[in-house]
């Protein structure tokens, strides 16, 4: 994984012997030692997350019949989840992009959260109104707008309060992130606003002239670095987006889109 050209730190480089991260300056060997660590983390999340929705032995077993009148009766079927869904209403959303203002418009146009809650954390108190319907959040929540941050945080308080009701995807937007993959440019890459909100002072950063300074990360505080690498700390395994992504992949609550 390259050798470090700064102070040393263990985690979460432990697969590698001998060879640790470094904090600040990441060399390109180090960038690539963490895409592979941080992809091979996801597909392992990802493949047991897939175990875990697949149907058991009881479920898929038939009850026993009488093969003479096979011909004439039809087969019972094992139950199947979507039966608990008939007469339920089910409402999915999909790439909103970072714009918080259309996502909000829209879950309150459709009866799904109060009227009172805003773009501020501190309405997100009894935020569902949706009875019992099924809210499903397609992903590709991130990128392009300049709220993408602010837009999982509220949904993942909204499935937290409600989360018998609140199914999240993980989009390829998401996924991109998670592996190092997005695009650093462009229409489809994220906002400078967008990254700037990882750092503690997203209004200076947000400047033209400062946007290419150093910046103090809000998660870990750290040293001063780019506004990208506080980007890709947030979005790491271990950074407080990409953690919280995991930990609810784990518990069933996130899956993959």
């Amino acid at each position: 994984c390259g050798q470090c050209r700064e102070r040393p730190m263990v985690a979460p480089y432990k697969e590698c012997p001998g060879k640790h991260a470094c904090v600040g300056f990441l060399s390109n060997k180090h960038l690539e030692c963490k895409r592979i660590l941080v992809k091979k983390a996801l597909q392992e999340a990802q493949l047991a997350t897939a175990r875990a929705q697949l149907p058991t032995a009881e479920q898929l077993r038939l009850p026993p019949m009488d093969h003479a009148q096979t011909k004439r009766a039809k087969l019972p079927l094992p139950a199947r989840p979507c039966a608990k869904l008939k007469g339920r209403r089910v409402v999915s959303v999909a790439d909103m992009h970072g714009d918080f203002t259309s996502l909000l418009q829209l879950l309150q146009g459709l009866g799904l959260v109060r009227r009172g809650v805003s773009e501020d954390p501190g309405t997100w108190r009894d935020i569902w109104e949706g009875g019992d319907a099924l809210f499903l959040q397609l992903g590709d929540v991130v990128d392009r707008g300049d709220e993408g941050q602010r837009m999982w945080k509220f949904l993942w308080a909204l499935q937290d309060e409600q989360p018998a009701s609140v199914v999240l995807f993980v989009g390829n937007h998401e996924a991109m992130l998670l592996t190092r993959q997005y695009k650093t440019a462009g229409e489809a890459a994220p906002s400078l606003a967008d990254k700037c909100t990882y750092t503690m002072d997203p209004a200076w950063c947000q400047d033209d002239f400062y946007s290419m300074r150093t910046h103090t990360c809000v998660d870990p505080p750290g040293g001063a670095v780019h506004v990208d690498t506080c980007f890709d700390r947030a979005w790491s395994a271990g950074g407080f987006m990409g953690r919280q992504v995991q930990e609810r992949m784990t518990k069933g609550q996130m899956k993959m889109a």
